[in-house]
């Protein structure tokens, strides 16, 4: 087996970690935005709900605004463990790298 990294392997490990460090941090910010938005519906759809309590409200206007929260959520959860299962390829990739150079 080969010891060192072929430049094609090199420059793949320097997107990687261009990517840690660039990308990373604008999707979470993305992610973190879908997280509010969720939180944002639900808050107002709970609020619309404690003034208007009666069986009606509850299933035609509450109902859609739980089920429309829910893709912002589940965005939010997928998108983050996306990026720590990035995060954590990139350091094991580089753990690596730094083992080859010694």
């Amino acid at each position: 087996m080969e010891k060192k990294f072929s430049k094609q392997e090199e420059e793949y490990l320097k997107s990687v970690a261009k990517w840690n460090e660039r990308t990373g941090r604008q999707q979470a910010f993305f992610y973190n935005i879908c997280l509010v938005v969720g939180g944002v519906i639900v808050l107002f759809t709970c609020l619309y709900i404690i003034q208007n309590v009666d069986q009606e409200h509850i299933y035609w206007k509450g109902l859609p605004g739980f089920i429309l929260s829910i893709p912002f959520f589940l965005i939010y959860y997928f998108g983050l463990k996306a990026i720590n299962e990035k995060n954590l390829i990139a350091s094991i990739l580089e753990k690596l790298k730094r083992h080859d150079s010694k």
